[in-house]
């Protein structure tokens, strides 16, 4: 279990990836909305309207990728950790009840 543990703050990216990239993606939301906003109430055509939603797109897609790159590693040691808990009972369980303490006062097992 130590092992695991090791495991999954090790590989852990910095604790504040994951806010740096919603923090710019919504940075990135607020910018488009004046334009939008602009080019609907002159009722641009579609190609204008396409284009200004195209010029929002292509910066979302750097912090895009590091929320992602966040959320796998995350997926990953959690992952882990599911395996950990999983055979967290296995030597309690396997262990004879007389052994484990099991109805002593004071005893984490009963």
């Amino acid at each position: 279990m130590a092992t695991g543990l090791r495991t999954i703050t090790s590989r852990r990216p910095a604790p504040d990836a994951f806010a740096k990239a919603v923090g710019a993606i919504a940075v990135l939301a607020e910018r488009p909305g004046a334009e939008r906003f602009d080019l609907n109430r002159a009722n641009a055509p579609v190609s204008a309207r396409l284009a200004g939603a195209a010029r929002y797109v292509e910066p979302l897609s750097a912090p895009a990728v590091e929320w992602r790159t966040v959320a796998v590693a995350f997926g990953e040691r959690m992952g882990t950790l599911d395996g950990g808990v999983r055979a967290a009972p296995g030597p309690i369980e396997t262990t004879p009840r007389d052994e484990r303490g099991v109805g002593r006062r004071g005893s984490w097992a009963g």
